[in-house]
């Protein structure tokens, strides 16, 4: 499920505004510093980025050897930064420097982030554990380090990191739909269905989640409603050839060999593999030269040996 279109943590306003961030300030400051940065993330909120950034550098004029304004500066302008001149910059920084458990706190998130968006995600993760070894309750670290288990198919420690990052109740139902799919990749078949049918209709233009749920249906062999939510994967999205392997394969099943045709000429032809295989035995179907039993013991024994292969 990592994808820009659904995991994109550096959009931080919301997650920065009246949380960790910003309520310890209160008491280390006087009003009219709290405020300069109060009112940096009020700007951001409303697209004043500018003005948001004068703000962190006013507040940074106004203390000395105190970082956070400079932390928040990155957060607004960690889209248009060179990511690897900061990384570079950050790894340079001895953490003795700072004064007070947030700025480290902040130093490590972010450095997790920049590692992330650098797709260094080894270093991301522990990065992460730091922050959390500082502040666990620093929920959203939880969802990053998720998130670096689940792209390198470590599912079983992405789920526990999921489930403790939905604590922070910050893009839950983002959250749970990567959540549901740890969850089918970990093959914990129950789970990944029953939490994939609560998230599915909130993500109707997200083709992953309508795909993954269609597998869910797939695995539990509700053919009928797997092929309901491949449909709508492949309306949003149809440049995925291996999909409509996927959906041809489930209509040679229910015996609609007629549209499996269609389905499985587009996989062939992108070079999906086992779907020529799988395109001839359906044609052989269509001609009326075997039954559809016969083609599935076809099939059943063009996956043994693949499987056998391997």
């Amino acid at each position: 499920m990592t994808n820009d279109e659904f995991f994109n943590f550096l959009d931080l306003k919301r997650f920065l505004n009246h949380s960790f961030f910003l309520n310890p300030l209160k008491e280390n400051y006087t009003d009219y510093l709290f405020q300069l940065l109060d009112r940096a993330v009020d700007e951001w909120e409303n697209g004043e980025t500018e003005l948001a950034v004068q703000l962190c550098d006013e507040f940074t004029g106004q203390v000395k050897d105190i970082y956070i304004g400079e932390f928040l500066k990155l957060a607004i302008q960690l889209k248009e930064i060179d990511v690897e001149e900061k990384l570079s910059a950050f790894e340079n920084i001895n953490p003795d420097i700072f004064k007070t458990k947030l700025e480290l706190v902040l130093f490590h998130f972010f450095k997790a982030c920049l590692y992330f968006v650098n797709y260094d995600i080894d270093e991301a993760r522990k990065e992460c554990e730091k922050v959390i070894s500082l502040e666990n309750s620093l929920y959203y670290a939880y969802y990053i380090k998720a998130q670096c288990y689940a792209l390198r198919e470590l599912h079983h420690l992405a789920i526990p990191a999921y489930i403790t990052s939905l604590k922070g109740n910050y893009r839950v139902d983002e959250i749970k739909a990567n959540l549901a799919y740890s969850y089918l990749r970990n093959k914990d078949n129950w789970k990944a269905l029953r939490l994939h049918k609560k998230i599915v209709d909130k993500f109707p233009e997200n083709y992953k989640v309508q795909y993954n749920t269609g597998l869910c249906y797939k695995r539990f062999k509700k053919y009928r409603k797997a092929i309901k939510y491949f449909d709508r994967a492949l309306k949003i999205h149809q440049s995925t050839p291996s999909f409509y392997l996927t959906r041809g394969r489930i209509l040679m099943k229910i015996k609609e060999h007629e549209k499996a045709q269609n389905d499985l000429l587009i996989a062939a032809s992108n070079n999906v593999p086992l779907a020529e295989d799988l395109l001839k035995i359906n044609e052989l179907v269509i001609s009326r030269n075997i039954s559809s039993r016969k083609a599935e013991n076809r099939v059943r024994d063009l996956l043994k040996r693949v499987v056998n292969r391997s």
